[in-house]
């Protein structure tokens, strides 16, 4: 019998406030995984607080369990638009979309990257065993790396 797991994926502000409804995924197995794209800055702008690269962004691509092939996982974001919450406002360089975009054009061509404060630019893909009831957080750290924790 297949055990099945079905997540409620909430995108939060800075202020902890929902944007947007929210999704929900049922996904085969109970290890959850979240593949995403992300964006890490060159240290001299996150030490320096810079208000657009002062910490690492990510695209959530898709969600899958670990009896699906990541392939054949459940979109999240569109990949190349600017992430759901960087969408807010006008706030965001003109380069910036260009980074999203253009991804593993920059991804895979160093400096280029570099000459946008770029330090890597990645996919990753963190997973955790749900458990029934459970809650949990993603958080991407300013330095890189998303975290996945149970709350």
């Amino acid at each position: 019998q297949k055990t099945l797991t079905r997540v409620r994926f909430i995108e939060l502000d800075a202020g902890g406030n929902p944007i947007g409804p929210g999704q929900e995924f049922t996904v085969e197995g109970t290890r959850v995984y979240l593949e995403s794209l992300v964006i890490k800055f060159d240290d001299t702008f996150v030490e320096g607080g810079d208000a657009l690269r002062g910490t690492s962004v990510c695209i959530f691509s898709k969600m899958f369990g670990e009896n699906t092939p990541a392939a054949e996982g459940q979109p999240i974001d569109t990949v190349g638009q600017r992430p759901h919450p960087y969408a807010q406002g006008d706030t965001v360089d003109p380069w910036f979309d260009e980074l999203w975009s253009s991804f593993w054009d920059y991804a895979n061509d160093p400096e280029a990257a570099a000459e946008k404060g770029v330090r890597a630019m990645h996919g990753e893909a963190p997973w955790i065993e749900a458990r029934p009831g459970g809650r949990y957080s993603v958080d991407l750290r300013s330095s890189g790396g998303l975290t996945i924790t149970a709350k």
